[in-house]
């Protein structure tokens, strides 16, 4: 009974794939992960992935940016198209890819480092509620990263990634 209902699942993403990127999203998450009736299949994966990221699927891109960053699945590794996801997933107001995208200006070695723009876009993941962008905002007022240092908003921001918790 519980194989039909999966099955049933897996139908029902089907027949809303055609024009509804969440459930291609959704369908690249089963085959991803073997779930739902789906046989695990990267490649199957990616090709859902791909379509709901046509749709302009914040989620989808994300999730291609990984592919695209390590060469999984038969995806050829390439930065520049892990980039190009990770940008879109941020542009279409996806906090986690505008955390990810200040880490990168943070570290600096995938594009120049270059602190302010890694608060800036810390800062908008924080609007959006990260968790993670929030704590980072805190450590960037502590420590004067990218923006005027300020123990007052250091621990503005402390205490609302711990109200987060």
């Amino acid at each position: 009974m519980k194989t039909e209902s999966f099955s049933n699942k897996l139908n029902t993403l089907l027949s809303r794939s055609i024009y509804d990127a969440s459930a291609q999203f959704e369908l690249g998450v089963c085959y991803e992960n073997g779930e739902n009736g789906a046989a695990e299949d990267a490649a199957e994966a990616v090709m859902w992935f791909r379509k709901a990221a046509q749709l302009n699927y914040a989620p989808a891109h994300w999730r291609l940016s990984h592919y695209c960053r390590d060469g999984k699945a038969g995806v050829t590794q390439s930065l520049s198209d892990a980039m190009h996801h990770l940008q879109c997933a941020a542009d279409l107001g996806l906090a986690v890819a505008m955390n990810k995208i200040g880490d990168i200006y943070d570290d600096g070695k995938l594009v120049p480092k270059n602190l302010k723009m890694s608060f800036d876009w810390h800062l908008k993941a924080a609007m959006l509620g990260n968790r993670d962008a929030v704590l980072k905002i805190a450590d960037d007022y502590a420590h004067g990263h990218g923006v005027r240092r300020s123990i007052k908003q250091a621990i503005r921001w402390y205490c609302t990634a711990a109200k987060k918790r």
